[in-house]
């Protein structure tokens, strides 16, 4: 196994819009046949592209992470929009300082999004994501800002 210079490497990503949270499978019934699909599927393949368009093709071209040995640590930030009914003396409270988001969706159902619609790209499994930090906050723009660390080393 060779491991490259790269052994922590780092990408970013910031994706515009409000976060969006993963959504139950749903199944329906045909006779006695059940079908279960992912409504969430086209979502997640936007989200994907977006991230894509993102990344530098002359960093990324030299791994693999795919076939990454080491673990992966992700840091997240889900910057949810200002409700238009908040006042604007609430609105300048809550820009002036980090405020958290304590309503729905979930932050574990925004986690999941993220992680499965990155799945097959730039890991085989989530399964190799060891370590999250996520943050819910309000925030004038609305994107989901995330940044992914290769530990353990890249293959070339």
């Amino acid at each position: 196994m060779h491991i490259n210079k790269n052994f922590n490497k780092k990408f970013s990503f910031s994706i515009l819009g409000k976060p969006i949270p993963q959504k139950r499978h749903r199944h329906t019934s045909t006779g006695k046949f059940v079908r279960t699909y992912d409504p969430s599927k086209d979502d997640k393949a936007a989200f994907l592209k977006k991230c894509l368009l993102q990344r530098d093709p002359l960093e990324y071209r030299w791994i693999k992470p795919l076939e990454h040995k080491g673990y992966v640590e992700i840091f997240i930030d889900f910057c949810m929009p200002i409700p238009k009914s908040t006042s604007k003396k609430k609105t300048a409270e809550i820009l002036s300082d980090i405020t958290y988001h304590s309503k729905r969706p979930d932050i574990d159902n925004l986690i999941k999004f993220v992680l499965d619609a990155l799945s097959g790209h730039f890991w085989n499994d989530d399964a190799v994501v060891a370590k999250i930090t996520a943050h819910k906050i309000y925030d004038s723009c609305p994107r989901t800002e995330f940044e992914i660390i290769y530990r353990g080393g890249l293959q070339n």
